[in-house]
């Protein structure tokens, strides 16, 4: 079941972002999820590509239809009723998501079972934008 939710999420979010262009928060949530720190706890698959990303909905306030990609795999934004349900082995809540012309700051935690045991990892990230390309400065 957990499978084909995933799938279907991926289809819809493929579908509704043909087209679009990729946002700053979309960029600058992406720099977020490749931090070494969070990225070392995803469950890979045999090509070392994440097997699902997902992320608490509505813990800040993000603009609608981000597809924030990571390796290839889209990060789900779901509800709690649905982190409830597929149980997923980590996800995200960010709780702060701030992108003013060429700085930003992302607060979140990244929750993941480690040897049966839930484990959270929480961070304060900062951004900046240089030749449109946003850089980690600096993470507490």
């Amino acid at each position: 079941m957990k499978k084909y939710l995933f799938i279907f999420v991926l289809l819809l979010g493929a579908v509704s972002s043909w087209g679009q262009n990729v946002t700053d928060q979309e960029k600058v949530l992406q720099q977020c999820l490749g931090i070494q720190q969070v990225a070392a706890h995803y469950n890979l698959d045999v090509a070392g590509v994440p097997v699902s990303l997902y992320a608490l909905k509505g813990t800040a306030q993000l603009q609608a239809g981000l597809q924030v990609d990571y390796n290839g795999r889209i990060l789900a934004f779901v509800s709690q009723e649905t982190l409830n349900t597929i149980k997923p082995d980590a996800y995200f809540a960010f709780d702060k998501v701030t992108v003013t012309g060429n700085q930003a700051e992302v607060d979140f935690t990244f929750s993941y079972d480690c040897n049966m045991k839930k484990q959270v990892i929480g961070l304060h990230v900062v951004l900046k934008k240089t030749d449109g390309l946003w850089t980690i400065t600096g993470t507490k």
